[in-house]
């Protein structure tokens, strides 16, 4: 039996991926945004970005996006139809409304005149106004499942430097991220957290 069919339909499932992960990063406005001066960075929230059923006739190529290594002379062939591929990554970009408050939102909490000085966020408080919403997030989750990926676990690593923050505290928080992790919850998936402050 020939892997060629086998071997397409996994490119033509990375492809849409991609496409998908490249249409959650365009620059599309958000509706009803207050004037920049008015802006309250602790009420931002995620906007439904994903608003039409994923065509997976409809792809483009992304270019840039390809591993350096990923090149016809480390080509070993196809793989067996059972091979397990024991990592993805998948990155998810805030939308321009969600950037702007976020880099907003850093800046007050560390400027004393600022009113955010110092309020520090959650982690179910920051993925609550900067991550996915929940329904492209179950959407992004659903789609990856119909393509034949299993989401078990998500391995996420942070490095912070968070003036005035101790090692306690930091932590702290970071089990409790751990612990609470939305993402997880949604995806119903195992989730490990390497965290130290730098």
């Amino acid at each position: 039996m020939s892997r060629l069919p086998v071997m397409r339909t996994r490119m033509i499932s990375l492809l849409v991926l991609a496409s998908l992960t490249a249409f959650l990063s365009l620059e599309i406005p958000a509706h009803a945004q207050l004037p920049r001066e008015s802006a309250n960075p602790m009420l931002a929230e995620p906007r439904d970005r994903i608003t039409s059923y994923v065509d997976d006739e409809r792809i483009v190529t992304l270019h840039g996006n390809r591993h350096p290594l990923a090149i016809p002379q480390y080509d070993a062939g196809a793989v067996s139809p059972e091979y397990r591929m024991d990592r993805m990554v998948l990155t998810l970009l805030p939308d321009d409304s969600q950037q702007e408050a976020l880099v907003q939102l850093l800046e007050g909490q560390h400027d004393p005149e600022s009113p955010y000085y110092h309020q520090w966020l959650t982690p179910e408080q920051f993925g609550a106004r900067f991550g996915l919403s929940s329904s492209d997030l179950a959407k992004v989750s659903a789609w990856l499942t119909s393509q034949g990926f299993t989401i078990t676990k998500s391995a996420l690593t942070l490095r912070a430097s968070v003036p005035g923050l101790d090692e306690a505290t930091f932590k702290q928080m970071a089990a409790d991220a751990e612990k609470n992790c939305p993402v997880s919850k949604v995806l119903n998936a195992e989730i490990t957290l390497d965290a130290a402050l730098v």
